[in-house]
């Protein structure tokens, strides 16, 4: 019976625009369930999704030059090829 309601509530889950209303939902009801819940909704990230996601922290708090080092450290490249995946992705930055 416990499967039938965890089929259901993913299945609502994944139908609500915001899913995040509903983890903070979960979190209020039952803390431990919004990790598990979190990944049966939540799209996951490539490696890359996630880099662009740490380089952005980084040229948030202005720490370009350490984004940079960080992109070419982790993609191998060099330091025009990083500097270019920096301000592709966070033109704003560079202005």
């Amino acid at each position: 019976m416990g499967d039938n309601y965890r089929k259901k509530a993913i299945e609502i889950l994944r139908i609500i625009d915001d899913p995040g209303k509903i983890l903070l939902a979960i979190a209020e009801i039952r803390p431990s369930a919004v990790v598990h819940a979190y990944e049966l909704i939540m799209p996951k990230k490539t490696e890359l999704e996630l880099l662009t996601d740490r380089v952005g922290i980084l040229v948030g708090d202005g720490k370009r030059i350490v984004a940079i080092k960080e992109v070419r450290s982790i993609l191998g490249l060099g330091l025009r090829e990083a500097r270019d995946f920096v301000e592709e992705r966070f033109p704003h930055t560079f202005e």
